[in-house]
């Protein structure tokens, strides 16, 4: 990639968020070490066991590269040898957030069928308090409800759905770009990828330095691309489409 071309990055513009998390998954070195080391180990089973239909399934299991120790208590749900051990293509998935056959990260925006089936990611609603409500309604895209839990919450939900919905109308009518979806987001997400590509080639200083010519400051921005690519590609899945 030509991280100093924008034009390379133009197949971006037709993403989804589901596209999106895989470009900054890809970009993980731990995630491009992980596979490497996993796909060694699967092709060195598969010389040893065969492959399918041939493959002799029930000594697979029993060789020890075919399993890994759970690295964390909360991957140990699917694919598990006494409750320890995952076999390692469940590894992979559990620890980088998918369920399908890990990706080569030279992949680049793989076709539907063979993209990541990304585990469902849940959001927290956040618990308003008196120290922390000032903190969060820093502009006019958040807003905070209160609900009476003494009193029947059916109806409370509902009025808050339908208030919550006028106010989104609102701003999306007044400030478009305070909408987070993958249409407004999608310019700043490239410019993340090239960070990323460009730090992976060239000092960071040789990278801002290029960035400042085209008006951009990398400082934040950086810092972002690393959160995204280790992890928070995640909360991309919750973004919307549009």
């Amino acid at each position: 990639m030509n991280w100093r071309d924008p034009a390379t990055y133009a197949y971006t513009q037709t993403l989804n968020a589901a596209q999106w998390a895989w470009e900054f998954l890809r970009r993980n070195k731990e995630y491009q070490s992980d596979y490497q080391w996993f796909i060694q180990t699967w092709e060195t089973l598969e010389q040893r066991y065969g492959k399918p239909p041939a493959r002799d399934y029930c000594r697979w299991q029993q060789d020890t590269l075919a399993w890994r120790v759970c690295d964390e208590p909360e991957i140990s749900q699917e694919c598990t040898l006494d409750g320890e051990r995952l076999q390692i293509e469940c590894w992979m998935g559990q620890k980088w957030g998918f369920y399908k056959f890990p990706i080569d990260p030279s992949v680049r925006a793989p076709l539907a069928s063979a993209q990541p089936a990304w585990r469902e990611r849940q959001t927290d609603a956040i618990m308003m308090t008196h120290d922390n409500s000032d903190a969060y309604l820093t502009d006019d895209s958040r807003v905070a409800l209160g609900f009476d839990l003494s009193m029947p919450l059916k109806q409370q939900f509902e009025n808050a759905r339908k208030m919550l919905a006028i106010l989104q109308r609102q701003l999306q009518k007044h400030s478009p770009e305070r909408i987070c979806n993958v249409g407004t987001q999608g310019k700043s997400w490239m410019t993340c990828l090239r960070i990323l590509d460009g730090l992976s080639m060239e000092s960071h200083a040789m990278v801002s330095t290029h960035f400042e010519e085209e008006g951009i400051d990398i400082t934040l921005l950086s810092k972002k691309a690393t959160q995204l690519s280790k992890g928070d590609y995640l909360d991309l899945l919750t973004i919307p489409d549009k």
